[in-house]
């Protein structure tokens, strides 16, 4: 009997896991690329934003050719649900003379699945237009 039991146990925690995969919801600390620009998403704390309390966003940027400096971007996030712009704010340095961190504060209204969509293009032409997608969930707040 025990033996089942674990067999059991383990069928649903591989379940629980397909489901999560499946579902195509990622979590922040995820890379994504575009046009040669690559980006990782962080959400603190602990990757788990809270509906109705503003969360401080941080995008790193990566450029393999080296071309990219925040400061020469016309970078742009949006907070979007189902394909509508729900919030839009601009990417400003995480720290001063911050050439390849950002940070955007956004407020996610209410428990879900959301976008966060970040584009930029070169206002000198230095690098591509690019175009990053993270799908994020959001928990209930305090």
């Amino acid at each position: 009997m025990n033996s089942l039991k674990r067999t059991c146990a383990s069928l649903a925690l591989v379940l629980l896991l397909a489901v999560s995969v499946a579902g195509g919801v990622a979590q922040a600390h995820v890379s994504k690329q575009n046009n040669g620009i690559s980006a990782e998403l962080h959400i603190p704390p602990g990757d788990s934003p809270k509906a109705g309390e503003p969360t401080r966003i941080r995008i790193s940027f990566e450029d393999k050719k080296g071309s990219f400096r925040l400061q020469d971007c016309d970078c742009k996030i949006n907070l979007e649900q189902s394909g509508k712009v729900l919030q839009t704010s601009i990417l400003e340095p995480a720290t001063k003379g911050a050439t390849l961190d950002s940070f955007s504060t956004i407020t996610f209204p209410r428990v879900g699945v959301y976008d966060i969509v970040v584009t930029g293009s070169s206002k000198n032409g230095a690098f591509p237009s690019f175009k990053l997608d993270y799908q994020v969930r959001v928990a209930s707040g305090a």
